[in-house]
Parts: C-alpha cells; sequence; structure tokens
C-alpha cells in the first residue's frame, strides 16, 4: 500500500512529463498506464529491499523492470521517427555539442545518470557473480543499445554515450562499495563483488 502511495505521488509530481515521453509508440492513456505502473513496482521491491523482505521473483522483477526501462527509453522505436543514422567516433563529442546546442546538456546529464543503478541490480539480482561478468553485461548492452539506435535509425552510434554510460557505470559501482561498506558496518578491505 506504501508503495502504491509513494509511486503514485512521486509519478504524479516528477515523472508524469518526463518518464512517458520514452514510450513513443504508445498513446497517451497508455504511456502513463505503463510507466506509473513500472515505478508502483518499482518502489514495491525497493521497499522490499530496504527491509530485507525480497524474493528472488523481486530481484528478477525490478533487474527486468530497469532493463525494459532503459532500452525502451534508449532505443525509442517508433516507425514514425527516423534520423540519418552515422557513426561518431569522438569520444569526446558531447563537449562540441554542449558549446552548440545548451539542450545537450540534459542529455549529458541523463546519460551520466541512467547507468548509475546497474550494478547494483546486477550485483542484487545476482545473475553475475563476479565484477568482471557484470562489467562485460554492462558493456554489451551499452554497445547493443548504440548499434540499435543505428541500425534501427532513431538514433547514432556514438562512442561518447558509451563513455558516459561508462562514467555512470563506475560511479554506480563506487556508490554501491561505499554504501555497502557503511550499511553493513565492514572495516575489512572490501571485496568487489
Amino acid at each position: 500500500m506504501l508503495s502504491l502511495i509513494v509511486g503514485t505521488l512521486l509519478y504524479v509530481n516528477y515523472l508524469y512529463y518526463k518518464l512517458p515521453r520514452f514510450f513513443s509508440n504508445l498513446d497517451g492513456l497508455q504511456k502513463n498506464g505503463l510507466a506509473l505502473l513500472i515505478v508502483i513496482l518499482t518502489f514495491y521491491v525497493l521497499i522490499k529491499i530496504a527491509f530485507r523482505i525480497d524474493s528472488e521473483f523481486d530481484q528478477y522483477l525490478l533487474f527486468g523492470m530497469y532493463l525494459f526501462v532503459l532500452f525502451v527509453g534508449l532505443v525509442r522505436i517508433d516507425r514514425e521517427f527516423s534520423v540519418d543514422s552515422t557513426i561518431e567516433l569522438n569520444p569526446f563529442g558531447f563537449i562540441s555539442d554542449i558549446s552548440v546546442n545548451p539542450m545537450s546538456i540534459q542529455v549529458l546529464v541523463a546519460n551520466l545518470c541512467i547507468f548509475l543503478p546497474m550494478y547494483f541490480i546486477l550485483t542484487h539480482a545476482n545473475i553475475f557473480k563476479s565484477f568482471l561478468a557484470k562489467f562485460l553485461f554492462f558493456e554489451a548492452f551499452s554497445i547493443l543499445v548504440e548499434v540499435l539506435q543505428y541500425v534501427l535509425r532513431v538514433g547514432i552510434f556514438d562512442v561518447a554515450d558509451i563513455l558516459l554510460y561508462n562514467i555512470s557505470y563506475f560511479a554506480g559501482c563506487f556508490i554501491y562499495i561505499y554504501f555497502h561498506v557503511i550499511f553493513r558496518g565492514n572495516n575489512k578491505i572490501f571485496k568487489v563483488q
């Protein structure tokens, strides 16, 4: 019940205009319904995680919803939208983008934030045991997204985006490790999972 109330309030106050725009090929009611359902389920699972009563199903549900939102948000398959796909190999292309278009700052911030929770979710779902396996999954997923943007003509293959995804992923790793050490009370050297 708490997740329903908190999720709905969060969605209505903060995400109503942001989250549904990523589901471009659904009409308004479907977009909002799907986005609200994802927010409520996410809060439900996160509350269960906080109280340490989550199940394996909850872990996979959170992992699946996260990948779904990432995939749909980054690939945005829309038959009415097409761009001239190119391949950008400049890893610092976002710097020139910002100088030309100030709206690029929003894209930069989004690219820096979207992969922050991935390490936590991969570790919590316990799908991949080693740090290397988690990292390789992340790299494969981020490259797949960029390739699909290019192939489906909904974006470009941009090495700068992959660099920003990596910064986001590793920032998420460090945040996870920091909080893991703090909340577990370990003063020993932390072994990366």
